[in-house]
């Protein structure tokens, strides 16, 4: 094969690289010449390691990519071997699907520019097609849940594609003979891997459900016992009434039992709209963070627009938004002086067809310089190990929903809202 149908060939699957990254990962977009760059470079890159009969140049020009767009698009290596295993399983997979297509058309087929590029552009319209009607970045957001397993998975698939790949660079004859026997049995490989990956994830699923039940359904149970004694204390709360009507100034009497009862409505105003609340899980959580604010003395404030929605998302995945976005809230405000008033306010309802969740607290604005990479993996303002991974988590539930995360500033306050 001439050097320029090699470098044609190399483009288009680089292409398709860049195409299902497009899709999987938001620091890729809107990076054309980047993009462009990385192409063409890797592509060269491939035509070198040719013309000087490297051995096993395809493992080279693997690292290469990886290198190459790591120091292109600021990616770390982890998140980058992740896009990269994505990636490379979706166009393998096209591939080896379209070889063998091939091969039962065309009985004596050899290894060729032409079926290369047939291939190829089999390749690229199936990843533009994926990229843009299959929620790929959902995909990648439960994948990455399920992370290391998800690398182990992989691991054992790539390295029975690297064979593959390997018997394909020293005879490519061999294999576009025998790849009727060789491509079913590594498709059935494959797909005996991903069913082992599925039932992970499920199974990972089921533990989070369980786990958050377990941590907030004594919260639940503790919102239940306080409801009890405040009913229980209706009745000296009625006695003190009563005797603020003994008063003899009228007037007096009046103003007492205004302030009274004042302080009673808003003792009893948050807990009745959280008993208010159908969903067990999503009462003991806001119930847990009311306390923890009080503790703090931080004013909990819990609106209600119209009704309150069942979200579409897991219970775990609602308390994992609920969480750090109210934790996040109380930090910012505890930093505030005492003196002054400190605030989180949480807004849950229905604005025309969108359900919200909007947590505000008061407090300093999120610095201009951060707020761009405020959603990104490890990333804190904050002091200390392990940090860096709430609002991460946040977006990548937000992400693999279909819904959107605002952050916005008003007055004193701090917005983050999550529109589904």
């Amino acid at each position: 094969m001439k050097l320029y149908e090699m470098f044609i060939l190399s483009l288009m699957e680089m292409f398709c690289f860049v195409v299902v990254w497009n899709s999987i990962d938001e620091r890729f977009k809107n990076k054309s010449l980047r993009k462009a760059i990385g192409i063409i470079t890797v592509s060269l890159i491939s035509i070198l390691l040719n013309i000087f009969e490297i051995k096993n140049a395809f493992i080279v020009n693997y690292i290469a990519i990886i290198v190459l767009f790591i120091l292109f698009f600021k990616i770390s290596f982890k998140d980058m071997i992740f896009n990269f295993f994505i990636a490379f399983g979706i166009i393998i997979g096209i591939q080896m699907v379209g070889t063998y297509i091939l091969t039962l058309l065309y009985k004596e087929l050899n290894y060729s520019f032409i079926n290369g590029l047939i291939i190829n552009t089999i390749s690229t319209i199936c990843c533009i097609i994926i990229g843009k009607f299959t929620p790929l970045m959902r995909i990648k957001n439960i994948l990455d849940a399920s992370y290391k397993v998800f690398l182990l998975v992989f691991f054992n698939i790539v390295f029975m594609v690297i064979i593959f790949q390997y018997f394909w660079q020293n005879n490519k004859g061999y294999i576009w003979s025998y790849n009727s026997f060789s491509l079913p049995f590594i498709v059935i490989w494959i797909i005996m891997n991903f069913y082992v990956l599925y039932q992970t994830i499920i199974l990972k699923q089921q533990e989070q459900v369980i786990y958050i039940h377990e941590r907030y359904m004594p919260f639940f149970t503790e919102l239940i016992e306080e409801a009890r004694r405040k009913q229980h204390d209706y009745a000296n709360h009625l006695n003190a009434i009563y005797g603020l009507t003994e008063l003899d100034d009228s007037d007096i009497c009046k103003d007492k039992i205004r302030e009274y009862l004042k302080g009673l409505i808003k003792d009893f105003k948050v807990l009745d709209k959280i008993l208010a609340i159908r969903e067990p899980v999503l009462s003991a959580i806001i119930y847990s963070k009311r306390a923890l604010a009080e503790s703090k003395n931080i004013v909990f404030r819990l609106d209600i627009v119209n009704r309150i929605p069942h979200y579409p998302i897991e219970d775990y995945e609602l308390v994992d938004i609920l969480g750090n976005l109210l934790d996040n809230a109380i930090e910012a405000a505890e930093k505030i002086d005492v003196k002054l008033e400190r605030e989180v306010l949480l807004t849950l309802g229905e604005e025309g067809k969108k359900k919200i969740i909007e947590v505000k607290n008061s407090g300093e604005a999120i610095e201009l310089k951060n707020i761009e990479n405020i959603f990104q993996k490890g990333f804190s303002t904050k002091k200390g190990k392990h940090r860096g991974y709430g609002l991460y988590n946040v977006k990548r539930i937000v992400n693999k929903n279909n819904a959107t995360i605002e952050l916005s500033f008003r007055d004193k306050y701090t917005i983050f809202k999550v529109l589904f």
